[in-house]
């Protein structure tokens, strides 16, 4: 079966056809289902994710039209996984599965069980965060990528890098694909995505004060 062209599909949502959603579903099911899974872990709640992605992109296809379609389901996806996970986390803490394991020096180190933590928790010190009116800081970086200005200016700084780089960030930052399937996606090696996004963090810093941003 030749795959339809996103134009198509986009077609069928302005014609007010069910089969958006069919098509849509077997084009890009799997990718959004992994960019779920990536942030919450949790399959039932990835799936709940997926199937509420189609429903936005039914409500808003039209007056939308996007120009790429899998980077505007895949918007819809992230976004939705991440406020699901806020709102586990509001209602226990324990969602976010945590465990504290010993290293070899004896020293204590905690690994989280959603791959969202780990890549964006890189992102701390190179993405501002605001303070709440009741004094805790924003829900850190998640929030603040989501910021207009803030993510003009991250569009900004990708521009300006190696294609390479640039895909690796998305595929690390916005993907939630954890370093080894970034770099798996690339062809290059686990070692080489390290540096990369290392060199990668270390210029949008950069960049990010020189537009003014306090770091």
């Amino acid at each position: 079966m030749v795959p339809i062209e996103d134009a198509a599909i986009v077609e069928l949502y302005f014609a007010r056809s069910e089969d958006a959603i069919v098509k849509t579903q077997q084009k890009f099911g799997s990718y959004l289902l992994k960019i779920a899974m990536n942030i919450l872990t949790s399959r039932p709640d990835s799936e709940e994710c997926v199937n509420d992605t189609y429903l936005r992109a039914w409500n808003t296809i039209p007056p939308q039209r996007p120009n790429i379609l899998s980077t505007f389901l895949g918007k819809i996806t992230r976004n939705l996984s991440i406020d699901r996970l806020r709102h586990l986390r509001a209602a226990k803490r324990s969602a976010q599965q945590s465990h504290r394991e010993t290293d070899m020096d004896g020293s204590v180190i905690e690994i989280t069980g959603a791959q969202y933590d780990l890549s964006l928790s890189e992102l701390e010190e190179v993405i501002p965060s605001e303070a709440r009116p009741d004094g805790r800081v924003a829900d850190t970086v998640g929030e603040e990528l989501e910021a207009k200005e803030l993510g003009r200016a991250i569009s900004e700084y990708l521009r300006t890098i190696s294609e390479e780089a640039r895909k690796l960030f998305i595929y690390r930052y916005y993907d939630m694909e954890s370093v080894k399937d970034a770099a798996a996606l690339l062809g290059i090696t686990e070692g080489k995505a390290k540096t990369v996004l290392f060199r990668t963090r270390a210029g949008l810093k950069t960049f990010l004060e020189q537009e003014g941003y306090q770091i």
